[in-house]
């Protein structure tokens, strides 16, 4: 620690929570983006069943991360003033105990 020069080490613990929340965000709201409102390549591709057809190799080629498509969303919607999809952490709705 002493190398880095940090005074205070226990705020990089905050700010690396803070930078997980943030991807986690990110890509859940880009995988609920991708089932709502799928592009058109991605529709071709669902009626695709043929793993070699072109529309699969063009999918790979230009389909954006779950990341970027949810850190776009969340943009066009602050520079829009629309608001904020929700932050759920639905990935821990498994692990709640019943009642």
């Amino acid at each position: 620690m002493e190398d880095t020069q940090l005074r205070y080490p226990e705020r990089v613990v905050r700010l690396v929570l803070i930078m997980a929340l943030a991807l986690y965000w990110c890509v859940d709201v880009g995988g609920k983006d991708t089932k709502e409102s799928p592009t058109p390549l991605e529709k071709k591709a669902d009626k695709q069943r043929d793993p070699e057809h072109w529309v699969f190799n063009k999918l790979v080629r230009s389909c954006l991360s779950w990341f970027q498509r949810g850190l776009r969303k969340l943009l066009r919607c602050a520079e829009m003033g629309n608001p904020l999809p929700k932050f759920g952490l639905s990935i821990f709705a498994a692990f709640k105990s019943p009642g």
